[in-house]
């Protein structure tokens, strides 16, 4: 497993709850439906007072931090509602909004070290972040 991969996972997964979070509590028909509907298009939500700019795409939505010196992705792409819900997938686009470029076999082999070690638990083809 690479060095800074567990703290990489655990910032994802601080700030992907914490995005789900606020947008639950703004649109509360996130979780009514598998596609989402009542829920806008596009729009910008404020969280930890940082705006992120959200497009709602398929069964999920993809956040993007605006201004700042960071430009972080959180692509939460299903299951919603499960906020410490991860995958190759969310973690992939997320790492490389912050700079790291792992490939998905070396992001499957961290999470399933993870897996082994309790951080996490397998869940519908993804894992459930087991770290408080």
């Amino acid at each position: 497993m690479r060095d800074g991969f567990l703290d990489l996972v655990a910032k994802y997964v601080h700030i992907q709850e914490s995005i789900v979070c606020e947008f639950t509590r703004l649109y509360p028909a996130v979780n009514d439906s598998k596609w989402m509907l009542g829920v806008p298009a596009k729009g910008l939500i404020n969280v930890g007072g940082e705006s992120w700019r959200f497009i709602k795409h398929g069964a999920g939505v993809r956040f993007f931090l605006e201004g700042g010196t960071e430009r972080l992705i959180i692509d939460v792409h299903r299951l919603f509602g499960v906020s410490n819900f991860i995958d190759w997938w969310r973690l992939a686009q997320f790492f490389e909004s912050c700079g790291v470029n792992m490939d998905k076999d070396e992001i499957i082999l961290g999470l399933q070290g993870m897996n082994s070690s309790g951080s996490v638990s397998e869940y519908d083809g993804g894992y459930i972040y087991n770290i408080a």
